[in-house]
């Protein structure tokens, strides 16, 4: 299972900082993640696709510069998902 980090608000979903979950791909990785917590799943995604402004990576690669949710994931990978950041 790949390892799964939630970072800024997206940690008040889960008692966990560092999550695990299965999936080959990062939209079978979110279908778990969204299984356990509804309110998670509303967070980061929109009418099935994922929400502007939230980023994810795979061991440190932005998921778009790759396949967006269909980025393979393995075993080995480490999952980031960042909420909306702004500032100045």
């Amino acid at each position: 299972m790949a390892q799964v980090k939630l970072f800024g608000n997206l940690r008040q979903y889960y008692e966990q900082r560092q999550l695990t979950a299965a999936g080959d791909t990062i939209g079978a990785v979110l279908a778990e993640l969204c299984a356990e917590s509804s309110a998670f799943c509303a967070a980061v995604t929109e009418d099935g696709a994922l929400r502007p402004f939230i980023k994810i990576t795979v061991n440190g690669r932005d998921i778009q510069l790759e396949n967006g949710l269909d980025t393979a994931v393995t075993d080995e990978d480490t999952v980031a998902i960042f909420p909306p950041i702004a500032g100045g």
